[in-house]
């Protein structure tokens, strides 16, 4: 994988699609198999996760999903989404919307000392470049996570 998926690989996910290469729907059914709805071919996928914000990948979810399967969704979409319901009720998918910030926090530290996620830090920036971070982490093409170390220098 590229630098950026192999940071996806390295805390353990099986498989990384990149979408500007590759297909996904093709990746996918490849993955997972195929399904037939009405004779055409659905990958056989369960579970969608939207985490990009991009209005395409749900529209896609919902047109080459495989019947009952699910999306989440879990960016922050600033623009209106066109959603055909007549997939949605013609696959009887399920679209939830995840923002949770739950009270206490000890089952997400508990899970981060099992896995190691530091693959995924990118950018390290002392407290007075702030700005410099959040330029960085803004920019889709930066890489994956910018850390704002508060009581050390990082050059």
């Amino acid at each position: 994988p590229t630098p950026t998926l192999s940071r996806a690989t390295a805390p353990g996910a099986r498989a990384t699609i990149n979408a500007f290469d590759r297909d996904p729907w093709v990746e996918l059914k490849k993955l997972h198999g195929e399904v037939p709805l009405m004779g055409m071919p659905m990958a056989g996928t369960d579970v969608f996760i939207e985490a990009s914000g991009a209005g395409k990948v749900i529209t896609d979810v919902l047109q080459s999903g495989k019947a009952e399967s699910r999306l989440t969704v879990v960016a922050l979409h600033e623009q209106p989404v066109n959603v055909s319901f007549l997939w949605v009720m013609m696959k009887q998918m399920t679209i939830r919307g995840a923002m949770e910030y739950p009270a206490d926090y000890n089952d997400a530290i508990e899970l981060l000392t099992r896995w190691d996620l530091s693959p995924m830090i990118t950018h390290r920036f002392p407290l007075d470049r702030i700005d410099e971070a959040i330029e960085v982490a803004t920019d889709p093409n930066a890489g994956g996570k910018v850390m704002v170390d508060i009581d050390t220098e990082v050059n």
